[in-house]
């Protein structure tokens, strides 16, 4: 039981040592307060992006692509592949058996 309180009680005091290096390390600076810190950054910021310059029509690197085939025009449908078979005819209800 001892060992086991010991264990704990070390974990415990570990664990608070490590909040609070922690969260002084992650603020911009390493003051401690009720109010948010200010943020800082390090360094020197980065230009302006270039201002692309205007032109009067798209161009594109490459081959064009050809136009695409146009359909037949034909009357009927037609489908690739086996046809099915015709569906069973119905067997006629109600006709009067032989016994």
């Amino acid at each position: 039981m001892k060992n086991r309180s010991l264990v704990y009680s070390l974990t415990l005091s570990a664990g608070l040592m490590l909040l609070v290096v922690a969260s002084n390390v992650n603020r911009s600076s390493g003051r401690t307060g009720v109010r948010a810190p200010d943020l800082q950054a390090d360094g020197i910021p980065l230009p302006p992006p270039p201002k692309p310059k205007p032109t009067g029509t798209l161009t594109a690197d490459g081959i064009p692509l050809p136009p695409p085939p146009k359909p037949k025009p034909t009357g009927t449908l037609s489908a690739d592949g086996i046809p099915l078979p015709p569906p069973p005819k119905p067997k006629p209800t109600g006709t009067p058996t032989v016994v």
